[in-house]
């Protein structure tokens, strides 16, 4: 979900607002690639045999993701820097930890 808001800070608000103090934290969303042939490639490989429609859907979904050092400074300016980025795949990483602050209203 991270990849479709134009503001990230609302995702790792949300977080800070509705989860409760030491809840487990796990996030996972695509990563954007490196390069436009890398994500050509990836879209290729994982949704080669797919209409175009969603082989394009895909395809803007890698261009609009974050990559791991845009999620770090997300988390960092949000005050949530304990919680780690971990890639997982060629197109994912994760969020995890458990969430060591909550925002009080």
């Amino acid at each position: 979900m991270l990849h479709h808001l134009a503001n990230p800070a609302v995702l790792w608000t949300t977080v800070k607002q509705v989860a409760q103090l030491n809840s487990p934290i796990f996030i996972m969303d695509l990563m954007r690639p490196e390069s436009l042939t890398q994500a050509e490639i990836i879209v290729q490989q994982y949704a080669g045999g797919e209409p175009d429609r969603l082989q394009q859907d895909f395809y803007n979904s890698l261009l609009a993701a974050y990559r791991l050092d845009e999620v770090e400074a997300q988390l960092q300016k949000s005050g949530l820097d304990y919680l780690t980025v971990h890639e997982v795949s060629d197109r994912h990483f994760i969020v995890v930890g458990r969430l060591s602050q909550v925002t009080s209203f």
